[in-house]
C-alpha cells in the first residue's frame, strides 16, 4: 500500500493522531474546510511527518477546470429541470452558498497527487475532513490496490439531517408571520400594498439591509443608494418600492431605515409579507419529503461525483432555501398581475432570487430590468458565469452596468449576445485617488478579512504563522462588518498570537490610511489596496476556493502561498505610482468616461 486515504474531524482528531503519527509514510496532506483542523493537524502530525503545501496546485486545478464544470453541471442541471434549471445550489455555483466545485477540486487534487507520487514511486499519506469526499474517493479507488481508502467511523446520519430539515419546515411558517408581525408593525402606513389601485409608474428597487447600511448613524444604500438619488424621482408620476432581499437589522435600525423611507416618500415590502401563513404552510408540506438518489453513478472525466451532486442536493433541502426562492417567486407573480408600468433597478450578482424575479417579470408589458454590478466577477466567482452553451435561456436584466472595463470585457463575453452590457463606472463608495497621499508606514501591515468567516480565519492562522517572529512589524486585523460578532481575540489566544499582532481598536479607514501593506483573499480591499496605494498581497488558501478579486492585476498585486513568499513580499516591496494606481483602479473601478447609470435609466423609462 503506497496511499492511505483517512478521514479526520475536530471531534476524532485527538483520538486518531496517534495511528497518523505511528503510520510510517512520511509525508502528509489535509483537505477540508476547517483552517482550525488544519492548523491543528500541522502542530501535532507536522512534528513528525512532513506537510505537503498544495494551495498554488489547487488554485491551478480550478482555473483549469472552470469552463468543463461550467458545461457539465448546467447541462445536468437543465437536464433535470427544464423549466427553472438556474434556480438550484448546483446551477446558481455561488462559492459562498454551495461546497460543491471547492470538493470536486479537492478530488480533482487528490487524482492528481496520487498519480503524480506513483510516478515518482513515493508514499502519501492524505487526510481528509468531508464524509462525502471520503466516500468519493473509496468509489474511484475501490479496484486500485496500491490505494487504501480507510472507513470512517463518522458517518453522517441521513435520517438525522432529514429530520432536521423537516424540523425547520415545521417553524418557517411561524418564524415568517412573526418576522411579517413585526414588519407590518414597524413600517405601517409605508408598506405596499398589491389591493391599492394607483396610475403611477413603479420602480422596484431590492437591496440589502445589513449594518453596512447604517455606519454613518443613518440609514444609507451602500449599493444602489446614489443612483436612487440621482434618479431624481417624480412623486406625481412614479412610486417607488425598495424590497429588502436580506434583512439582518435589529428593530432601532429598521426604525432609522424607515425614516429614510418616510423623507424620500418611498414605499417598502418585505419578502415575508408576501406570503400568507397559510400559504407558508402549504409550501412547507409540499417540500418536505427528500428524493435520496446517490447511487447514481455520475462520471466527470472519469471520475464518479455522484456523491458530490447528492451531497449538494441534500444540503440544499435541509436548508429549505426553496422557501425563500418562493417568497422571490410569489412576489414576481403578485407583480406580473398589476396594470402597472414597472422598471426593476437592483444590484446585479446573478443570484437565483434575481433570475426568479426577472423570470417572473420578463413576460410582462411595459417591464424594463437594469441591474448594476455590485460584485467583482473574477473567473472563479463562478455565480457570474455558465454554459455559453445554454446562457440564451438565463432571465438576465435587459440592460447590464459594469463596474469598470475589466468587468465589462469578462461579461460581454458570456451575456454580449443576449442582453445590453453597458460599460460604467461604479456606484458604490471605494474613496478617492487623494487618499493615496496619506503618509504610509512601511512597517504598517493591515489584514483585510472577507464575509466568510472560515476564509478569514484561515488568513489570520497564516499571518500569524507567517509574521509572529517578526515584531518589527505592527500587524492589524479588520474582521468584514458583518463578522464582528465573531470572538477574535480568543482566536488570537488560541494562536498564542504575539502583542505586535491584533484586532484593529481605530478601525477600516484609520488602517487603510497608515498602513504600507494590505494583506487579503477574496474581499475586495484587495482593490482598495491598489485604489490607495498600498502593497497588495493576496493569499492562496488550502481549504477554500480561489476567489481573487484581483486576479486581473499582475502588476502589483503579489501572490503568495507559504510563509516564506509573504515575508518577501513585504520586505523586498518596491512600491508603485500614483499614476499606477490610478491606471489599475480605472480597470478595476471605472471613471468619469462610463455611462452615467441614472442618466442611462431615466432615458429608457422617460
Amino acid at each position: 500500500m503506497k496511499f492511505l486515504i483517512a478521514q479526520v474531524s475536530e471531534d476524532t482528531l485527538s483520538r486518531k493522531i496517534n495511528s497518523f503519527e505511528n503510520s510510517n509514510i512520511k509525508e502528509y496532506c489535509f483537505l477540508g474546510k476547517s483552517a482550525m483542523l488544519s492548523y491543528r493537524l500541522s502542530k501535532t502530525l507536522g512534528k513528525v511527518k512532513k506537510k505537503l503545501p498544495y494551495a498554488e496546485r489547487l488554485s491551478r486545478i480550478q482555473y483549469d477546470h472552470k469552463s468543463d464544470y461550467l458545461d457539465f453541471i448546467d447541462g445536468i442541471e437543465k437536464e433535470g429541470n427544464q423549466e427553472a434549471w438556474w434556480s438550484s445550489w448546483l446551477s446558481w455555483k455561488c462559492p459562498w452558498t454551495t461546497s460543491f466545485y471547492l470538493r470536486l477540486s479537492q478530488l480533482l487534487t487528490i487524482t492528481e497527487l496520487v498519480e503524480e507520487y506513483k510516478t515518482k514511486g513515493e508514499r502519501l499519506m492524505i487526510l481528509v475532513e468531508e464524509q462525502v469526499l471520503l466516500e468519493s474517493c473509496k468509489r474511484h479507488y475501490a479496484n486500485d490496490a496500491e490505494v487504501e481508502v480507510a472507513e470512517s467511523d463518522e458517518r453522517k446520519s441521513n435520517l438525522s439531517i432529514v429530520k432536521n430539515g423537516r424540523r425547520r419546515r415545521l417553524m418557517y411558517p411561524l418564524t415568517r408571520l412573526k418576522r411579517s408581525t413585526n414588519f407590518n408593525k414597524i413600517f405601517k402606513d409605508r408598506v405596499f400594498s398589491f389591493k391599492k389601485t394607483e396610475d403611477k409608474k413603479l420602480i422596484l428597487i431590492p437591496t440589502f439591509l445589513d449594518n453596512r447600511s447604517f455606519r454613518s448613524g443613518v440609514y444609507k444604500d451602500p449599493f444602489i443608494g446614489k443612483i436612487i438619488k440621482d434618479l431624481d424621482v417624480s412623486r406625481e408620476s412614479e412610486q417607488v418600492l425598495i424590497v429588502p432581499i436580506m434583512s439582518i437589522v435589529p428593530n432601532d435600525s429598521l426604525l432609522k431605515f424607515k425614516d429614510w423611507l418616510v423623507e424620500n416618500g418611498f414605499y417598502v415590502l418585505f419578502l415575508d409579507q408576501v406570503v400568507s401563513f397559510l400559504d407558508n404552510v402549504k409550501f412547507s408540506i409540499s417540500n418536505s419529503a427528500f428524493n435520496n438518489s446517490s447511487e447514481r453513478e455520475i462520471l466527470y472525466k472519469g471520475i464518479d461525483i455522484g456523491e458530490l451532486i447528492h451531497e449538494e442536493r441534500r444540503s440544499e433541502w435541509a436548508s429549505f432555501q426553496k422557501g425563500f426562492l418562493n417568497q422571490v417567486r410569489r412576489l414576481g407573480e403578485k407583480l406580473n398581475k398589476l396594470d402597472r408600468e414597472i422598471t426593476l433597478i437592483y444590484p446585479y450578482e446573478n443570484q437565483s432570487w434575481e433570475r426568479i424575479l426577472n423570470n417572473e417579470l420578463r413576460s410582462k408589458k411595459n417591464f424594463k430590468s437594469f441591474g448594476i454590478q455590485n460584485a467583482p466577477c473574477p473567473s472563479l466567482f463562478t455565480k457570474f458565469y455558465f454554459s455559453k452553451k445554454l446562457t440564451s435561456d438565463l432571465p438576465l436584466p435587459d440592460h447590464l452596468f459594469t463596474s469598470g472595463y475589466i468587468s465589462y470585457n469578462n461579461l460581454s463575453e458570456y451575456y454580449g449576445d443576449y442582453t445590453d452590457v453597458i460599460l460604467s463606472a461604479s456606484p458604490r463608495p471605494f474613496g478617492d485617488y487623494s487618499s493615496s497621499d496619506y503618509e504610509r508606514n512601511p512597517r504598517h501591515v493591515m489584514v483585510g478579512c472577507s464575509a466568510s468567516l472560515e476564509e478569514s480565519i484561515d488568513l489570520i492562522i497564516f499571518v500569524v504563522e507567517g509574521l509572529k517572529d517578526h515584531s518589527d512589524y505592527q500587524v492589524r486585523i479588520v474582521p468584514h462588518p458583518q463578522r464582528k460578532n465573531f470572538n477574535y481575540k480568543q482566536l488570537l489566544l488560541e494562536l498564542e498570537t504575539p502583542d505586535h499582532i491584533k484586532i484593529t481598536e481605530d478601525g477600516y479607514t484609520a488602517e487603510l490610511q497608515r498602513a504600507g501593506h494590505m494583506i487579503f483573499d477574496s474581499s475586495t480591499v484587495g482593490l482598495e489596496a491598489i485604489r490607495h496605494n498600498l502593497n497588495p498581497i493576496f493569499i492562496g488558501h488550502d481549504n477554500v476556493l480561489c476567489v481573487n478579486p484581483n486576479e486581473f492585476d499582475k502588476e502589483v498585486t503579489q501572490y503568495v502561498y507559504d510563509m516564506e513568499e509573504l515575508i518577501s513580499a513585504i520586505e523586498n516591496y518596491k512600491g508603485y505610482s500614483k499614476e499606477k494606481s490610478q491606471s489599475l483602479s480605472e480597470q478595476y473601478f471605472g471613471n468619469e468616461k462610463g455611462v452615467n447609470i441614472a442618466s442611462y435609466i431615466r432615458s429608457k423609462i422617460a
